[in-house]
């Protein structure tokens, strides 16, 4: 069965056209998007389920059942990077084992076969989750020799391809970076704050915060947050799921209670002797001793939640200490640069990835995050 792609818009659709457009919309990228999809089982265990695809081989579709990975087992000492991996022309699934290392990387993909996914190991994991697991169903490289075949056609990613080959019908079917649920540059002027997330939140203004071009990290400005009242909000909420937010802060003064992000059951703060400071419901207060944020300088945060523990790291250095908690989800809204309590200071780069993204000391950002790419489809 065929759909009409219908973009939906529920600014100019009525109620009807829009949920139809969504299902006619959805039904016409389903197979694309379906294809190879890699995801924990049903029951999670140390196996990665992969949904059944197509291969475009020797002028023929070749289809591809779903299967499953061989026991993927933890590291012993350090974490690791482990890759899914498919077969370009037979459509079989393996896993490159990566080395065990206080910073992981990912193994080389093997010639001859197409990448899946990746997934973070801990010493201490027994079972693969989602959020584990990282989807690379679409390369990386951004010219015509990056062309793979998939499902009838070809997906490359970068600039228009339509550009660097002149023949074939090329068109704009995603993008990469579904990971990053949200990405605040914050490099516009006043108070026209854009999300660059595939699906952006709207950004809520308060008080007197703005973005100023004076102060910043990278790019053209940041969020200055001056006093009590001026913080910024977004809608979100994703349950109880292992995530990271990460940022770079700027603080005037660090000698009171400094908000960074709230929610009604999280606060992360930097107290009154610039130490960072968390309170969660569930959990009890935790005092992130070692991670101190210094006034008038630029401080880059990560906060990692993995299962029940958060973890924080400054400029790089993960506190190892965790704070233990029994609820971790963010409800709502997120507040960010302050709420009931000023901030007094200047926020800079917010990412927020739907996965732990470190598991020890590691190099703080040298540049601005690159926007989630475009990715096109040429057809056969």
């Amino acid at each position: 069965m065929a759909y009409t792609f219908d973009q939906p818009d529920f600014e100019t659709q009525s109620g009807t056209a829009y949920k139809t457009a969504i299902d006619n919309s959805i039904g016409a990228l389903s197979r694309i998007g379906k294809a190879f999809a890699a995801h924990e089982q049903a029951v999670p265990a140390m196996t990665v389920r992969v949904d059944a695809g197509a291969l475009f081989v020797d002028g023929a579709v070749v289809e591809v059942a779903a299967q499953s990975t061989g026991v993927i087992t933890a590291p012993v000492v350090n974490p690791r990077i482990d890759r899914v991996i498919i077969d370009a022309e037979t459509g079989t699934v393996a896993v490159v084992t990566g080395d065990e290392a206080a910073v992981p990387e990912a193994p080389a993909i093997t010639d001859g076969y197409l990448p899946i996914c990746q997934v973070a190991l801990a010493i201490d994991t027994t079972e693969i989750t989602n959020d584990l697991i990282t989807d690379e169903r679409i390369p990386t490289a951004g010219t015509t020799s990056g062309d793979i075949p998939v499902n009838g056609g070809y997906i490359n990613s970068g600039t228009d391809p339509a550009i660097e080959r002149a023949y074939g019908t090329w068109s704009n079917v995603g993008r990469i970076g579904q990971e990053i649920e949200a990405l605040l540059h914050f490099n516009g002027a006043g108070t026209s704050i854009v999300d660059s997330a595939i699906y952006p939140h709207k950004v809520t203004v308060y008080g007197a915060a703005t973005q100023n071009s004076g102060t910043k990290k990278f790019g053209a400005a940041s969020l200055a947050c001056p006093g009590v009242g001026d913080y910024i909000s977004i809608p979100y909420g994703w349950g109880a799921k292992s995530h990271t937010i990460d940022f770079w802060v700027y603080c005037n003064v660090t000698g009171g209670s400094g908000l960074l992000y709230a929610t009604s059951n999280t606060r992360l703060f930097i107290n009154a002797s610039g130490v960072l400071y968390g309170a969660f419901l569930g959990g009890t207060a935790k005092t992130f001793t070692g991670s101190t944020v210094s006034s008038n300088t630029w401080t880059h945060i990560a906060v990692i939640w993995i299962g029940s523990n958060i973890y924080v790291a400054v400029n790089g250095t993960l506190n190892t200490s965790p704070a233990v908690i029994g609820v971790h989800q963010i409800p709502a809204t997120l507040y960010i640069g302050g709420h009931t309590l000023e901030l007094d200071g200047y926020i800079d780069e917010l990412r927020i990835i739907d996965r732990p993204v470190y598991f020890d000391n590691f190099s703080a950002p040298t540049a601005a995050y690159p926007d989630p790419t475009y990715v096109w489809l040429r057809t056969a």
